[in-house]
């Protein structure tokens, strides 16, 4: 995911650098606008500071610029995530968090925007789970288990 996040930054990054300030101030824009579309709030964030901070002195901000903004602080902000699990399946987020063994409960505090929660048990299938944390959701909980053996099928 991050390999994928990298690669289209440098494509933006590249595609950005033969324009003009003004025509570059509004690409990075949309293409922030889009990446808030899309819930890839921090790749967004990024961006818009990018053209925020290139933004030619003539160029006024729109409403609609401040709005995107609002949007993606709104979104800044960390949610608290619970994690249910029994001790014996190792809980990893992808791209955010090390597979670890936990019996009960703990919380983890993660940025919004979309992760892979992955439950893995020698003998076990993986429990796979994709969460979408956001502004304003009710308080997750999520019980990663693997209880189906790998040899069922």
């Amino acid at each position: 995911r991050r390999a994928k996040e990298a690669t289209a930054r440098a494509s933006v990054d590249e595609r950005a650098a033969g324009m003009d300030p003004a025509s570059r101030y509004y690409f990075l824009m949309e293409v922030a606008r889009e990446q808030a579309l899309a819930a890839e709030f921090q790749a967004g964030i990024r961006t818009f500071n990018q053209a925020k901070t290139r933004r030619p002195p003539e160029i006024p901000v729109t409403e609609e610029i401040k709005q995107l903004q609002t949007t993606l602080q709104e979104q800044n902000a960390p949610v608290e995530v619970t994690l249910i699990s029994d001790g014996e399946t190792w809980v990893s987020i992808t791209n955010f968090r090390a597979p670890y063994k936990f019996g009960g409960a703990t919380t983890v505090t993660l940025p919004r925007g979309n992760y892979d929660v992955v439950g893995r048990r020698k003998g076990y299938r993986d429990a796979t789970f994709s969460i979408q944390v956001r502004a304003g959701a009710p308080p997750m909980k999520l019980t990663v288990i693997c209880t189906i053996s790998a040899d069922s099928r």
